[in-house]
C-alpha cells in the first residue's frame, strides 16, 4: 500500500469513528433541547 493510500484509509477510519461519536452527542443535544423547552414553559407558567 502506498503512503497516500494508507493516509486515505486512516482518514476514512477517523471519519467513521467521528461519525460514531457524533451519534450520542446528537442524542444528548435532543434531550438538552427538550429540557430547555420544558424549563422555558415552566418559567412562563410561573411568571406572575
Amino acid at each position: 500500500m502506498k503512503p497516500t493510500e494508507a493516509l486515505l484509509k486512516n482518514t476514512e477510519d477517523v471519519l467513521m469513528q467521528t461519525e460514531e461519536l457524533l451519534k450520542p452527542t446528537e442524542e444528548v443535544m435532543k434531550h438538552t433541547e427538550a429540557l430547555l423547552n420544558d424549563t422555558e414553559a415552566l418559567l412562563k407558567a410561573t411568571k406572575p
